[in-house]
């Protein structure tokens, strides 16, 4: 949560019932009518009420998600002493969970292919980062599973 308070986030409205109202006009009368049709019956009321909740709550989760992923990546780069190729991998990972090797030969076009290739197997050896797909569709994921004294548990 700190994190989320560090990046500007506001918890005071963390979910408004007149927003969600306001901006899902017709479902929120659909909901209300919804009870006098069903004689009194407040089922539909309660699940267009809690559904803004739940994707508010969604919302927040997602963000927390990453601003641990940047937190988490930013000082395990500072710890590993990586170069800034593997960090920029690592807060591209970060940002949307997944890197194709051809992004990152894109994006360092004027390194050598074998270069960029020793920087993936450093960070693969280190457990920083999960390879998956296929020779053709190389991509990387992040690997989070570290316990506090940096000892991989995945």
């Amino acid at each position: 949560m700190y994190q989320l308070v560090q990046t500007g986030y506001d918890f005071k409205n963390l979910y408004s019932p007149s927003k969600r109202y306001n901006e899902n006009r017709t479902a929120y009368y659909h909901a209300l009518q919804s009870v006098e049709k069903n004689q009194g019956d407040l089922t539909q009321w309660i699940k267009f009420a809690l559904g803004g909740m739940v994707n508010e709550l969604r919302s927040v989760e997602k963000k927390a998600e990453l601003e641990y992923r940047k937190a988490i990546y930013t000082q395990l780069g500072d710890e590993f002493k990586l170069n800034n190729r593997q960090n920029w991998l690592l807060q591209q990972l970060a940002k949307s969970g997944i890197v194709f090797f051809t992004d990152y030969k894109k994006q360092f076009a004027d390194k050598a292919d074998r270069t960029l290739r020793k920087d993936i197997e450093n960070l693969l050896k280190d457990k920083l980062i999960i390879e998956d797909g296929t020779k053709q569709k190389r991509l990387f994921k992040p690997n989070l599973y570290w316990d506090e004294n940096r000892h991989y548990e995945g």
